[in-house]
C-alpha cells in the first residue's frame, strides 16, 4: 500500500503558493502568445520547455516542498525446523507401521502438508540433529535422513541452528522429536536462555503402557576399568526386561569376538534392573572391549538394546611387596623409599616399634593385618615378602610354615642381613631356613664387621638382578668402573645349599678357602628365594645420588624384587614408557573425564620431570589436555576434561623428557553407551511441555501439528517503509536555473527576439 503526500515550506501557505505559481504560469503564457506567430513551432516548443524548467527550479527554491511517500510491508520471519535423526527415531511404535522418523518425513514433505502451510508466511530453515546439528536441503536432504545418531542433544542443536542469526527475525524453533534427550542438561532451563520460542512437535508413544510390549534391555556393565592380567574379575551385567515373566535367557560375555563365559538369568518382569555376576580372567595385555549380550527374541519391539560394551585396560599386576622389619634402621628407610617410587611395585611395610606394635607404611589399603599375615588368604595377595632384622621369636610356627608354603606355591622371599636375621635371629631349623639358599646356622653365628667391596661372581655378572649395573661392582677379572661405598660387614651364615647360586661375595673373608657369600638365590617349588647377608646398601644411594633413578642402588633393589616375583622376563623394567587410563569407561555428556598417565624414564624409573600431553579426538574435533604431576606420586600425571559430544573418544598421551620422546599410549572411552538411545523408548512429552512453557512456545503432537501454522500467525510482523524527497535552496538548483535561462536567451537572440 502506497501513501503519497506533498508538504510545502512552513513560511508559505497553500493559497499564497498557488497565487505565485499562477502568476508565473500566466506570465509565461502571455509572453509566448505574443511571439507565437513570429517563430517556427519547433523553436517555440524549445523556448517554452526551457522557460518552464527555469521557473520550476525557481519555485522549488522558493517553496522548499517535501515529497513524502510510505509503503506498508509484511515481512516473512524465519522458522528453524529441527529433524531428530537419533537412533531412537528408528523405533516403530506399532507393528507394521513406519518408524518415528518416517512418520515425521511424511507429515512435513507431502503436498499441502505442514511444511507447505508454514512456507506461505515463513522462511523455513531445516537442520537434522542428533548429538550435533547439520543443515538440510529441502526436500532432498529431508528424504535422505536416516535415524542413526548415537545420542540426542537438543540444546546443542538449537544453539548451532541459531548461530549468529538475529533473534528478533526468528519466529521460533520447531524440533520434530520423540523428546529422548540424553545430553545430561536441564533442557528447558538451557533453552529458555536463548530468547527464542520453541514449539516441539512430539512423535512416538508410551511403549511400556502397551499390553503387547516386549523388550529385553542390557542396561550396562559394572566392572573395574583396569584389570590385572590373569586375575579373576567380577563383571556385573545389568538387565531390564518387560513382557517376559520367568523367562530364562543366557547372558553372554565376550572379549572382542571371543566368548569367555555365559550364565543363565531368569527374568522377573519387574520395573528396574536385575544384576548377574560373571567371572572374567583376562589373558592378554592391552586395551580390550567386553560385550555383554542376550539373544534377540522375535517378539521384541526393539532389538537394538540387547547388548552393551565396556572397554577395559589389562596390564601386568603390580608386584605387591610385603616388607617386615624388627626395628627402625637406615636400610629399612631407604629400601622402603625405593619400593615406594617404583612404578611397577605396590608395597606395604611394617616396622616393629614395641612389643606387639608395628608401624604401618605403604600404598596397599586392602591388607587388614599387622606385621606378618597369619592367614593364607592374606599372604596370597603378595608376590614378594622381605624379612628384615626381625627375630624369629616374633613369628609363630604357623606363620613360618605359611611362608614356606607361600614360596613353594609361587611367591618370592628375601631375607636381609642384620643382628636378628638368619642364624642370629633364630631361623635355623625353621621352615624358613628350608626355603632359603643358605643354611642359617645357630644363634651364635655372629657378624663380620670388616668393611668390604661386594664382588660379583661370574654367575652374578650375567644374572638379571645386576643387569645394567654390573660395571659398578668388581669381579675377579676387573675392577669397578666407578667404585661404590664399602658395605659395613655382614651376617655370617652356614653352607650354601646344593642347587643355589652365589651371585656376590665378600672377597676379604674366606671360609674353607672360599669367599663368604653375600647374595645367594635359588628356586624353591614354584617360587624363588634370596639371601642377602649385608644391610648397608643405603650408602650406595648417597654415593650415587647424582645418577637419580639410574643409580645402581635403585637398579639392584628393583631387579632383585622383579626376579623374586618372576617378572624379569615379562616386565621391561629398563625401558621408558607411558601407561594411560581414565577413571571410568562410560560418561554422560558434560561429565568430566579424569585422565591418569604413569610415566617412566629411559632407565625404567618413575619420573616427575617429563612434559606429558594428551590429545582427545572425537570424529573431526581434537582437544589438547596438559597433564601435570600428581603430588606425592612419583611418575603419575593427571588432568581432567569436560566432554560434550556423545560417541567414542580416542585419548592419546605423549611424554617428552629433554626433547626425547619417552613413549606414547592410546586408550578410548565412550560418552554415552553405544545403545544409549534405547535406554528410554517412551516419548518424553513432559520434557517437551516444559521446554515450550519455559521458552514461550507451545507443545504439539504430530497429529495436532496441523494447528501450528494458525498458532504462529501472531508471530507475523508488519513493517512501514517511509521515503521523503526534499526540495530546498541549493547551489545546484540555482545553477540549473541559470543554465535554463541562458539557453532560452541564446535561442531568442538567434531569432532576434526581444
Amino acid at each position: 500500500m502506497l501513501d503519497v503526500r506533498l508538504i510545502l515550506a512552513k513560511d508559505w501557505s497553500l493559497f499564497s503558493s498557488f497565487v505565485v505559481a499562477a502568476v508565473v504560469i500566466l506570465s509565461m503564457l502571455f509572453f509566448y502568445r505574443r511571439i507565437a506567430a513570429t517563430v517556427p513551432r519547433q523553436c517555440l516548443v524549445r523556448l517554452l520547455v526551457l522557460r518552464t524548467l527555469a521557473m520550476t527550479t525557481l519555485l522549488l527554491c522558493l517553496f522548499q516542498p517535501v515529497l513524502s511517500y510510505q509503503r506498508r510491508l509484511v515481512e516473512k520471519p524465519t522458522l528453524i525446523c529441527l529433524l531428530d535423526t537419533s537412533r531412537s527415531m528408528s523405533v516403530r511404535d506399532f507393528p507394521n507401521l513406519p518408524d518415528r522418523l518416517d512418520r515425521v518425513k511424511k507429515a512435513v514433505t507431502r503436498e499441502g502438508g505442514l511444511a507447505d502451510k508454514l512456507a506461505t508466511d515463513f522462511d523455513l530453515v531445516w537442520y537434522s540433529f542428533a548429538d550435533v546439528a547439520a543443515p538440510l536441503s529441502w526436500p532432498d536432504g529431508i528424504e535422505k535422513c536416516r535415524p542413526n545418531g548415537e545420542a540426542t542433544n537438543l540444546v546443542g542443536a538449537v544453539k548451532v541452528a541459531l548461530g549468529a542469526r538475529k533473534k528478533s527475525a526468528i519466529a521460533g524453533v520447531i524440533p520434530f522429536t520423540d523428546g529422548i534427550d540424553n545430553s545430561g542438561m536441564d533442557v528447558a532451563q538451557q533453552l529458555s536462555e536463548e530468547g527464542v520460542p520453541v514449539y516441539p512437535v512430539g512423535v512416538g508413544t508410551r511403549l511400556r503402557e502397551q499390553s503387547n510390549f516386549r523388550d529385553i534391555h542390557v542396561v550396562g556393565i559394572d566392572a573395574n576399568r583396569t584389570m590385572a592380567l590373569k586375575n579373576v574379575n567380577e563383571v556385573n551385567v545389568l538387565v531390564e526386561a518387560m513382557g517376559y515373566p520367568d523367562r530364562k535367557v543366557p547372558v553372554i560375555l565376550k572379549e572382542g569376538e571371543r566368548e569367555v563365559t555365559r550364565q543363565s538369568l531368569t527374568l522377573d518382569n519387574k520395573e528396574g534392573t536385575q544384576t548377574i555376576t560373571l567371572k572374567y580372567t583376562p589373558e592378554h595385555l592391552g586395551q580390550l572391549r567386553l560385550t555383554a549380550s542376550i539373544p534377540v527374541d522375535p517378539a521384541e519391539r526393539n532389538t537394538e538394546n540387547n547388548y552393551t560394551t565396556f572397554p577395559i585396560v589389562v596390564r601386568d599386576a603390580k608386584i605387591r611387596v610385603l616388607h617386615v622389619e624388627g626395628r627402625p634402621r637406615s636400610e629399612y628407610k631407604f629400601l622402603r623409599r625405593a619400593l615406594q617410587f617404583d612404578p611397577n611395585v605396590d608395597s606395604l611395610s611394617f616396622v616393629r616399634m614395641g612389643e606387639g606394635v608395628f608401624l604401618r607404611q605403604g600404598s596397599i589399603e586392602d591388607a587388614k593385618f599387622s606385621g606378618l599375615p597369619r592367614k593364607k588368604e592374606d599372604l596370597e595377595n603378595f608376590h614378594v615378602v622381605i624379612l628384615g632384622n626381625l627375630d624369629r621369636s616374633y613369628l609363630s610356627d604357623g606363620q613360618l610354615k605359611l611362608l614356606e608354603e607361600g614360596v613353594r606355591n609361587g611367591m618370592g622371599l628375601l631375607m636381609i642381613g642384620g643382628t636378628e636375621s638368619f642364624g642370629p635371629g633364630g631361623y635355623g631349623g625353621t621352615p624358613v631356613e628350608k626355603l632359603l639358599p643358605v643354611s642359617c646356622g645357630s644363634r651364635d653365628m655372629g657378624q663380620e664387621k670388616t668393611p668390604f667391596l661386594m664382588r660379583l661372581t661370574p654367575e652374578g655378572e650375567e644374572h638379571p638382578i645386576f643387569a645394567g649395573c654390573q660395571q659398578f661392582f668388581p669381579t675377579e677379572k676387573r675392577v669397578a668402573e666407578q667404585a661404590l661405598p664399602e658395605l659395613l660387614g655382614c651376617v655370617l651364615v652356614g653352607p650354601v645349599k646344593a642347587g643355589a647360586t652365589v651371585l656376590a661375595v665378600d672377597p676379604k673373608k674366606k671360609v674353607k678357602g672360599k669367599p663368604i657369600p653375600i647374595l645367594a638365590v635359588q628356586s624353591y617349588g614354584a617360587g624363588r628365594s634370596a639371601a642377602f647377608m649385608a644391610d648397608t646398601t643405603w650408602k650406595w644411594y648417597f654415593k650415587m645420588r647424582a645418577l637419580g633413578r639410574a643409580s645402581p642402588y635403585f637398579k639392584f633393589w628393583g631387579q632383585l624384587v622383579r626376579w623374586l616375583a618372576g617378572r624379569e622376563k615379562t616386565e621391561r623394567s629398563q625401558e621408558a614408557g607411558v601407561f594411560v587410563y581414565t577413571d571410568k569407561s562410560l560418561y554422560l555428556p558434560n561429565e568430566r573425564v579424569s585422565v591418569t598417565a604413569l610415566v617412566t624414564d629411559t632407565d625404567g624409573q618413575a619420573t616427575n620431570l617429563a612434559k606429558v600431553t594428551a590429545v582427545i579426538t572425537i570424529k573431526n574435533d581434537t582437544h589438547n589436555l596438559p597433564l601435570h604431576p600428581v603430588a606425592g606420586r612419583t611418575g603419575e600425571y593427571g588432568g581432567d576434561y569436560k566432554v560434550e559430544r556423545p560417541g567414542t573418544h580416542a585419548l592419546q598421551v605423549t611424554a617428552m623428557l629433554e626433547k626425547k620422546k619417552l613413549g606414547e599410549a592410546r586408550v578410548t572411552f565412550q560418552v554415552g553407551q553405544p545403545n544409549l538411545e534405547f535406554d528410554r523408548l517412551d516419548i518424553d512429552e513432559d520434557m517437551m511441555r516444559k521446554v515450550a512453557a519455559a521458552t514461550g512456545g507451545r507443545y504439539f503432537s504430530l497429529v495436532t501439528s496441523r494447528d501450528l501454522p494458525e498458532h504462529l500467525e501472531d508471530r507475523l510482523s508488519e513493517k512501514q517503509e517511509r521515503t521523503e524527497i526534499r526540495f530546498a535552496h541549493s547551489p545546484l538548483l540555482f545553477l540549473l536555473f541559470l543554465v535554463f535561462m541562458t539557453s532560452e536567451w541564446v535561442i531568442r537572440k538567434s531569432y532576434k527576439l526581444s
